[in-house]
């Protein structure tokens, strides 16, 4: 099969958090199906990749998926270009992305500022709590408090990002036996 580079973007990429689970059939081993489990799988029909995650940057598995879409002497260097892009897309840190909701609320709330900041300068008072009933004397701001003078936006800042995962590490010797009881 020989695919454009075209064709190749439009077709879907499903991550996988395990291995895939398939059923194979091999007249020489069964005539049932056999359950097995790949780390990357090309479906024809429609055409779909399938791949799981720990299994998407690896030659052997993501690599050789997406090479066997391509004529056979491309295939090598099409695996190892793909291992490559999948390192560089790791190294680099992704930007945050930015939602057209974002810079809504965000003008939203920068109206909201802006309607406390023309509205006219006045203590506020506080109504009683509602089922507190009359008994409750009503609530007042303390003195020194005073009206609100102004409002103003102050955005957060993007999250930052995890630190990678840290691997155990590796024993110089091996765990300690416990003594044999023969009984």
């Amino acid at each position: 099969m020989a695919i454009s580079w075209d064709a190749l973007r439009e077709i879907p990429l499903f991550v996988h958090a395990g291995p895939i689970a398939v059923l194979a059939r091999d007249e020489e081993l069964s005539a049932m199906k056999i359950p097995i489990q790949l780390q990357a799988l090309i479906v024809r029909d429609p055409l779909e990749l399938h791949v799981w995650d720990e299994a998407v940057a690896k030659r052997e598995y993501g690599g050789h998926a997406i090479a066997s879409l391509f004529p056979h002497a491309s295939r090598r260097g099409i695996e190892a270009e793909w291992v490559v892009a999948w390192q560089e897309a790791r190294e680099t840190a992704a930007d945050a992305i930015r939602l057209a909701s974002d810079e809504e609320h965000v003008e939203a709330m920068e109206d909201r500022a802006a309607k406390i900041n023309a509205a006219p300068k006045k203590k506020i008072s506080v109504s009683t709590p509602g089922g507190k009933g009359p008994a409750s004397k009503p609530r007042t701001l303390k003195n020194n408090v005073g009206p609100i003078l102004g409002a103003t936006v102050v955005p957060g800042s993007d999250p930052k990002p995890a630190p990678p995962p840290v691997k155990p590490k590796l024993h110089d010797t091996p765990p300690p036996t416990k003594p044999f009881d023969p009984g």
